[in-house]
């Protein structure tokens, strides 16, 4: 089964890893993810996934493995975006609702979202405050 049996820490995702890339070459990784769709119907084990026709996604995962058993960090998809992109808690990163996600790139620089709804200032002191370099 293209099932997994453990359980990962992300937001509403589907991650399938392909096996078909040969064992010396880098494995095929496809991220997939979405707001509000219920994981069942993806998830092939489930009575609601043959009541919806995803042959794609049935295809992907028939090849690799289908990570069914994932939870957001938080209901909301910004704070659960950022989450799963920093591999922090929204807590920790302060990303508490859809108005504040992360404020700085990797880099440094502040998000031009950001910097268009706040302000340059604001987003380097909240992004500061975000502590991602730590």
């Amino acid at each position: 089964s293209p099932t997994s049996r453990g359980h990962l820490s992300a937001g509403d995702m589907l991650l399938l890893l392909s096996s078909s890339a040969p064992a010396t070459s880098r494995p095929n990784i496809l991220f997939l993810m979405c707001d509000s769709m219920d994981g069942r119907v993806v998830d092939p084990s489930a009575p609601l996934s043959k009541l919806v026709a995803t042959p794609t996604f049935d295809a992907l995962a028939s090849d690799g493995v289908n990570f069914v058993r994932t939870y957001a960090s938080s209901p909301q998809c910004v704070p659960s975006r950022a989450s799963m992109l920093s591999g922090r808690r929204t807590d920790q990163i302060r990303a508490f609702s859809n108005d504040n996600g992360l404020a700085l790139s990797p880099g440094g620089e502040p998000d031009e979202a950001c910097v268009s709804a706040y302000g340059e200032a604001w987003c380097r002191t909240h992004g500061a405050s975000q502590a991602l370099e730590t």
